[in-house]
């Protein structure tokens, strides 16, 4: 009787844990998308490498940051960034650069082997994450090199600060979409400075 007793409630038990892992719901998983290009550039004549991009421990998880108030973030277990978020703003910023200066050859850093980039910017990030419920900031160091001569030529320092338009998730990432776009912008005011002043010369 006891060992009838025991077997139902160990398969009592498993049933109710079984129940419990189906009611749990899957992780929805987000990717880092910027919206449509703006005006071409005409930067032509010299290639160019993306990255690598430095972020944060905070920014180094899977989980989505959720701002709960102005003072208040916690990483979602159940909204995820469907890649490491650094990667992801590496791949999409050599995206955009190409689709708006066209006759450059952009690479993401580490680039392939063969490629040989005259130009590589690389990004340390200090915020990418909404600070408050309704405002998301992407701020951090900008810094373009000489990969040829293996000289730093010029650094910038950014601050973005973007509005979460519309509720929930799927606005914040929309957000941050939106200002890794308006990043794009300033790596390009960054190259056509460079360009002005000569390629290979350090900006004073």
């Amino acid at each position: 009787m006891l060992r009838l007793w025991t077997a139902a409630l160990c398969l009592s038990t498993l049933l109710a844990l079984s129940g419990c892992a189906a009611r749990t719901p899957a992780p929805e998983y987000f990717r880092l998308v910027l919206p449509s290009a703006g005006a071409a550039s005409d930067l032509a004549n010299f290639s160019l490498a993306v990255g690598p991009v430095t972020i944060p421990e905070r920014l180094d998880r899977n989980g989505i940051l959720i701002p709960d108030s102005a003072a208040r973030i916690t990483h979602s277990e159940h909204y995820r960034w469907s890649e490491p978020l650094d990667d992801a703003l590496a791949q999409e910023l050599a995206w955009a650069l190409g689709e708006r200066a066209p006759a450059l050859d952009v690479f993401v850093f580490p680039w392939p082997s063969g490629a040989t980039p005259k130009l590589q910017v690389s990004l340390q990030l200090s915020r990418f994450e909404a600070v408050e419920p309704h405002q998301l900031e992407l701020a951090g160091l900008l810094t373009l090199s000489d990969r040829v001569a293996e000289q730093p030529l010029a650094t910038r320092r950014f601050a973005i600060a973007e509005t979460v338009r519309e509720p929930g998730v799927s606005g914040l990432v929309a957000a941050h979409g939106r200002a890794a776009a308006r990043l794009v912008e300033e790596i390009l005011e960054l190259l056509e400075r460079q360009h002005e002043i000569g390629d290979d010369t350090p900006e004073t």
